[in-house]
Parts: C-alpha cells; structure tokens; sequence
C-alpha cells in the first residue's frame, strides 16, 4: 500500500495543519472608498503569513458581488491567483484591483478572501482561510 500511496499523492499532515489556522491575514483598501457613479477603483492589500512549521502550497481567491468587479469592465466577480510555495514564517503580499463603473450605487459592498493551502497541486485542498470585508462606496 505504500507505494500506491507514494504514487497518488498521499500525504502525511500533522493534525494542527488539518484543524488550526495556517495563515495569519490583513486586509486593508487604499484609497478606503470609491465614488459612486463613477469608473474609478480601489486596491485590496492582502498581506499574509504562513505560521505553519512547513512549506505549503498557496493561492488565494478574491470575490465580489454585484456592483463591483475585478476587470475595468466589471464583469469579472472572482479572480484566483496562484502564490506558490511558502516557506515557514514567509510572509508575502497581493495586490488586486476592485473597480466600480457608473451602475455602482452608494452603499457597503462586500469582498471575500479566501486563501488556501494546497498539498499536491492547486487542485487539492488542505486546509483554508476567509475573511471578508465590506468596500463603503460614497
């Protein structure tokens, strides 16, 4: 059973990567708001930290809803981006841009962080962080 196990992918994990936090994440816009009616755009700083005692395999997922986007023409709602490999400790940050356009009224909208770990390739999950926060468009 080894080997098929070696051959597939299997992989050992220390029960604290399965269960806790494998990341540590801050998220901050600049500027803090968007004008309503208006083509203009915000960036998302994500900042995040690996506080596992391995290298992992990461990417990140940011979401939006309607109203916003993350093409200048507002129709793309989710965009994945793909890290690579973090070392234990490494720290590192992404910056994306969230556009509004003239159909994006006054209001709080809000954007998802979702940031994983992987452990064969970016198609298996290991363990995953959210955290959303809300864009206040004036």
């Amino acid at each position: 059973m080894g080997l098929i196990d070696e051959l597939f992918g299997k992989k050992e994990v220390d029960e604290a990567l399965r269960t806790g936090s494998p990341f540590k994440m801050r998220l901050s816009f600049l500027p803090l708001r968007l004008t309503s009616r208006k083509n203009n755009s915000a960036e998302l700083v994500i900042e995040f930290q690996n506080v596992t005692h391995e290298a992992l395999l990461v990417s990140l997922v940011v979401s939006t809803k309607s109203g916003l986007g993350l093409d200048s023409m507002g129709l793309n709602k989710a965009r994945e981006v793909r890290v690579g490999y973090m070392k234990e400790g490494e720290e590192k940050m992404v910056r994306v841009p969230i556009y509004g356009s003239t159909n994006t009224a006054p209001g709080n909208y809000p954007v998802d962080v979702s940031i994983m770990a992987h452990y064969r390739d970016y198609g298996h999950v290991l363990n995953s962080v959210r955290k959303s926060l809300e864009l206040r468009v004036v």
